[in-house]
């Protein structure tokens, strides 16, 4: 339960002050009039934005900025999956299935299970014809973990064997960029989109994309500290930027360069806002489970003596 509501104050609180800020945005750009607020598509639009389904774009948005109210909120969905299935994973291939044939199996059929489910996902939404006209099981399948998890799987093997691997990652962030860069540049020049030779060099292109990721964290390890001094904008940054960009576009910023330092100047500014207003005090709260909330109200109420009754 601790685990869950550690998770949710981390996602929702940000989360919900976003979909307030898209609210506004939408408003005043004209795209929520009163029919349309008033009709279950408005409503059920909310409740996904609110809970676990934000890859929910209804057709009145498709005016809006760049076509979605916003467009990075579909990975939630899958993020929140992943939630959901670490625990499991630890509580049966981590924990029950240790060391047994059927842990040992499990993982790599997952993984491969998993690639094979993206390559099919990525040919069917991202190629000919594009996402409007792909097949809906496939805009469905997109947003499920099981295309995703082959990358989650390489963040998970990672953690659990830094310690071996972790000579091969610390200051080494300009080596993995390097040969990422140079494996994503053949692909681009020299692959066609969508072949089998694409995908048998995308599985190491990520790969090297994710030890490059990690890499980069133990190259300069105080950095971080330095820059930023225990602020964490990268949430606020993620879920934040689509709606200043739907802004810049509809306002029609976006006609020269000059426009990225401003959106990402915005995306920061906003970022900042969200992690001392909102972020930081949700996640101050983490003791304040309502678990813990009932156990201590339990607590209290048997060390508490019954008040007697004063005699007439």
């Amino acid at each position: 339960a601790g685990y869950f509501w550690n998770r949710s104050l981390r996602i929702f609180p940000a989360l919900w002050a976003c979909l307030a800020l898209t609210l506004v945005a939408l408003f005043w750009y004209g795209f929520l009039p009163t029919g349309f607020v008033q009709s279950s598509t408005f409503w059920a639009w909310v409740a996904g934005q609110v809970s676990f389904l934000q890859f929910f774009n209804p057709e009145q948005f498709r005016g809006f900025g760049i076509g979605v109210a916003n467009g990075a909120l579909w990975t939630i969905t899958v993020e929140l999956q992943f939630y959901v299935f670490i625990p499991l994973l630890y509580a049966t291939v981590f924990g029950r299935w240790k060391g047994t044939n059927t842990g040992s199996v499990i993982l790599p059929a997952l993984f491969a299970a998993s690639y094979i489910a993206y390559c099919m996902m990525n040919v069917k939404v991202n190629g000919p014809g594009g996402f409007r006209n792909a097949p809906f099981a496939f805009k469905l399948l997109q947003n499920t973990l099981l295309p995703h998890l082959w990358m989650f799987m390489v963040g998970i093997f990672i953690h659990r064997h830094f310690a071996d691997l972790r000579k091969w990652l610390e200051g080494k962030f300009l080596v993995y960029l390097a040969l990422y860069l140079s494996l994503a540049a053949i692909m681009q020049l020299w692959i066609p989109n969508f072949s089998v030779k694409f995908y048998l060099c995308l599985l190491p292109a990520r790969i090297l994309l994710g030890a490059a990721t990690v890499s980069a964290a133990y190259s300069a390890k105080s950095l971080s500290n330095r820059l930023l001094r225990g602020t964490d904008i990268s949430y606020g940054i993620y879920i934040y930027h689509c709606v200043i960009i739907n802004v810049f576009t509809e306002e029609g910023w976006l006609k020269s360069f000059t426009a990225v330092p401003l959106i990402f100047g915005a995306a920061v500014t906003v970022a900042l806002l969200s992690w001392h207003l909102i972020e930081k005090p949700a996640l101050a709260c983490k003791s304040d489970s309502p678990r813990n909330w009932l156990a201590a109200r339990f607590a209290r109420g048997r060390a508490e003596p019954a008040v007697p009754l004063n005699d007439p």
